[in-house]
């Protein structure tokens, strides 16, 4: 991965819509490069999928959560548990990371009552131990 395609990609991620003849001129590329460049970098996974971002707010999506999920000790495979835990309605994101806890996971959801519910749905999920839930009060940084 080249320069060409760092800016090709982070255009990209302002709006993935952008038409390729726009991308051709903004990054001084020829059209017919900037298409190669395109199917190359989805052929190489490094884009994986092109998407919508949806206001959160609008879509009823407003409370952001996170869960700090702890595995019983033992005989656990962490890779079923975090599968099952990606499973969980809401969940956005499932993390499986260094130290304790074994998990951060994200959460999306319209309501406290809702963020109850999938914590204990979080919980009773087989290997789980203890978790921790915590609402987001603000965002001051989100990438996608």
């Amino acid at each position: 991965m080249d320069e060409v395609d760092r800016k090709l990609l982070e255009e990209l991620r302002r709006d993935s819509r952008t038409p390729v003849t726009v991308l051709s001129r903004r990054l001084g590329v020829p059209r017919v490069t900037i298409q190669y460049r395109l199917r190359r970098l989805q052929a190489s996974g490094a884009i994986v999928r092109f998407t919508v971002l949806v206001d959160r707010q609008l879509e009823g999506k407003g409370i952001t959560a996170f869960t700090l999920v702890n595995l019983i000790s033992g005989s656990v495979d962490q890779r079923v548990v975090g599968k099952a835990i990606a499973r969980v309605p809401g969940v956005v994101e499932v993390h499986d990371i260094t130290g304790r806890p074994d998990f951060i996971v994200k959460l999306r959801i319209a309501s406290i009552s809702e963020l109850g519910d999938r914590a204990n749905r979080i919980r009773r999920t087989p290997g789980v131990g203890n978790t921790e839930t915590l609402t987001c009060v603000q965002t001051y940084k989100e990438e996608f």
